[in-house]
């Protein structure tokens, strides 16, 4: 889609900054950036799930009487990687156009997302170099918190085609301004629709005023607050992110403010929270803004003079604790001391949650300031999946090896009514299927062209409603980021058809499931040889030793790569799922085959690894995928013979006879496996593999105790 070159595009009735020529984008509903439960679903939400908690957050809201809808300014840098470290591909300010290069990013990203049905009410060069700000148009708060999942997947995507680095870090130049995520809040009466902020004379109502961080708002302050000022230099701006709980009609440097768009009997006022940055979980982070509001308004809390805050953001800390005025934390360990104290904010997001959420932030320690930026001489912190993988692709190449892959991601798209989800259509293996289906797969295919990412297939799968897409072979760590994204744009385009995209393995019971098969390339560095394909055209002992590495360590693969209770029904079910660990040339129910294109001299030989669905962590996948295959090749590992036939000929008693292992029945089965082998545990770390084991086994547990549907039909009477 081609889009006028701009340095920023209008806002409309919002008055933040000055309009040009992007076209306001058509009004289009996106996707929820989850599955909706269904209709007619009686178990409750997983205690983990964040969009559960902002659900909640907004129940109470209704109960309470009132809409609340916000709109987002989200700040990110686009910046050059070189061996000094990350530098801005500018000297641009604010709203300054920028280099050619920055500016059709830009164009190229709003385009992405106007495609997407996300609506950007306007976009512009922020004050530091290479700062952006893109501002999205005001929605449900539950929608807003979908929508940016999906730009965050955008933006870094579109950026790293034009060979650039997207950051969202909060600080991520010392002497540059940081980037935050303001969110300005709307509050309306249920029934009536009336702005529940704004009072009789267009002046801030009672309702509005309670929700000032102060008095025991100032309590739960510090415990959503993520942004952190920069001191100013004489190269930089002074700091407009708050380091007070204060709030403010003008001041930027106020945590809350009312800007002065409110004055306008047109606009709804909206109160400004400037705290949070866009690394926080959306869904949490608006959950707890609403609940503390929500709190100030049943207490009936009145705030301090906004006065206060009219003084320079350079004012000292000592000259704010004279006039009362409480600091926001100044280190994450602060921030998280304070929530522990803070009963409303725990509530909000619920003690599961508040529980794992200090086991991991305390966990990081003194290197929460850490980077992931490349050359950086820092650590990343234990727990970030990409970083999991970024180590397997080093003993890859310490190896001697480059490691590649192709997928074939494999979903349903459904519709949702009383009864419960049902496809739309009743085609099979490359059909053509409905009209609805076949046009939502040709906006999906022109969208992820867009966006850079190779789509090689896409066609109808053997279920009803069933699709699959063939991703064209890439880098590993290009490839875990490209899922991210397709899954983001699968469900967006799926849901402004009225459809359901569902990556779930068994989402029916008397379909096929949906897996997400990986064909594994490997190439010697140096000479870039196939290390899959020996001289005389057939698998290499390099391929045999990874092959047999992959077998060894299938169960505990398994609780990475099929993550879910309900993966096991996918496996369990067949119809060419594996379900024991064997490998074959030509059978597809085997756990790894030699696809028959392989026997292509010009082809690349590959493994197709056939046990993983896209509900796995792509990061975590490929990285355990790798290493237990580079563990056959250190070990120097035989595997057993192929077993070609086809397996449904065989009964598990003949398999077990035959010396062939099943994989996993359960997921409690192959959390027991992760548990006894070392090489997995040690692909992913012992902080992933606990956090894991903690939060699957809750999942499992979960499961266990839950008396489903099926239970009272089959032993109800």
């Amino acid at each position: 889609m081609a889009c006028a070159r701009s340095s920023s595009t209008s806002i409309s009735s919002r008055t933040r900054g000055p309009s040009s020529s992007f076209p306001a984008p058509t009004r289009r509903r996106a996707a929820p950036a989850c599955p909706v439960p269904s209709a007619g679903a009686t178990a409750s939400p997983f205690a983990g799930d964040p969009r559960s908690v902002l659900e909640r957050a907004l129940a109470a809201a209704t109960a309470a009487g009132f809409d609340y809808r916000v709109a987002l300014e989200v700040e990110f840098y686009l910046l050059r990687q070189d061996a000094a470290g990350p530098l801005p591909p500018d000297a641009g300010g604010y709203f300054g156009v920028g280099e050619d290069l920055i500016a059709g990013t830009r164009d190229e990203i709003l385009a992405t997302l106007h495609e997407m049905g996300i609506e950007v009410g306007g976009a512009h060069h922020e004050t530091g170099p290479g700062q952006e700000e893109l501002d999205l148009w005001p929605a449900g708060a539950l929608r807003m918190a979908d929508q940016v999942l999906t730009v965050r997947q955008v933006v870094r995507a579109v950026a790293q085609r034009r060979g650039l680095r997207a950051t969202f870090m909060p600080k991520p130049l010392s002497d540059a301004p940081g980037s935050g995520m303001h969110v300005f809040q709307r509050l309306a009466r249920l029934g009536d629709g009336a702005d529940a902020l704004r009072d009789e004379r267009d002046d801030l109502s009672a309702s509005a005023a309670t929700r000032s961080p102060d008095s025991s708002r100032t309590r739960a302050a510090p415990a959503r607050s993520s942004a952190r000022p920069s001191t100013p230099t004489s190269a930089s701006p002074p700091a407009t992110a708050p380091r007070h709980a204060t709030w403010a009609r003008v001041s930027q440097a106020s945590l809350i403010r009312v800007p002065a768009s409110a004055s306008s009997e047109e606009a709804a006022l909206e109160l400004e929270l400037r705290s949070p940055d866009a690394m926080a979980n959306p869904y949490l982070a608006l959950a707890v803004t609403l609940a503390c509001a929500l709190d100030g308004i049943r207490q009936g809390e009145e705030p301090p003079d906004p006065r206060w805050t009219r003084r320079s953001s350079a004012t000292t800390t000592r000259s704010w604790g004279g006039l009362g005025v409480p600091p926001l934390p100044v280190t994450l360990g602060d921030a998280l001391a304070a929530l522990t104290e803070d009963d409303i904010v725990r509530a909000a997001i619920g003690d599961y949650v508040c529980d794992q959420l200090l086991l991991v932030k305390r966990a990081e320690g003194p290197t929460t300031d850490a980077t992931s930026v490349p050359g950086s001489t820092r650590g990343t912190a234990s727990g970030e999946p990409r970083s999991v993988l970024e180590r397997a692709l080093a003993a890859e190449t310490a190896a001697g090896y480059d490691y590649r892959v192709a997928l074939e991601v494999v979903f349903y798209r459904l519709r949702q009514d009383a009864a419960g989800p049902r496809p739309p259509d009743a085609g099979g293996y490359f059909d053509v299927g409905e009209d609805l289906i076949a046009g939502t797969r040709d906006v999906i295919l022109a969208t992820l062209h867009e966006m850079g990412i190779g789509v090689g297939g896409a066609h109808h799968e053997t279920g009803p409603g069933q699709e699959e897409l063939d991703l064209w072979p890439a880098g590993a760590l290009r490839m875990a980021d490209q899922v991210m994204t397709v899954r983001q744009v699968v469900r967006s385009v799926a849901g402004r058809r009225g459809l359901r995209a569902t990556f779930m393995p068994k989402p029916l019971s008397d379909a096929p499931g949906s897996g997400m098969h990986v064909f594994q390339r490997l190439a010697r560095l140096g000479d870039g040889a196939d290390a899959l394909r020996d001289e005389r055209d057939d698998l290499s002992s390099v391929g045999r030793h990874a092959i047999a590495g992959q077998l060894t360590h299938a169960s505990a693969m398994c609780a990475v790569v099929c993550p879910t209770v309900n993966s096991y029904k996918r496996l369990a079910a067949g119809h060419r799922a594996p379900r024991h660990a064997t490998w074959a040339r030509v059978s597809q129910a085997s756990l790894i085959r030699v696809p028959s294109s392989a026997s292509s001299a010009e082809a690349a030989l590959e493994l197709e690894l056939r046990s993983p669905d896209a509900c796995a962590n792509p990061y975590l996948a490929l990285a355990v995928t790798l290493a237990c295959a580079l563990d056959g090749i250190r070990q120097g590992e035989e595997p057993p013979d192929p077993l070609d036939e086809t397996l449904i000929r065989y009964d598990d008693a003949e398999l077990g006879r035959l010396g062939v292992p099943p994989l996993p029945a359960t997921l409690g089965d192959a959390l027991a496996a992760l548990t006894e082998d070392d090489i997995v545990r040690a692909a992913i770390g012992d902080y992933v593999c606990d956090q894991l084991l903690l939060v699957k086994r809750a999942e499992w547990d979960d499961y266990r105790r839950y008396v489903s549907p099926w239970e009272h039909a089959r032993y109800g009477d």
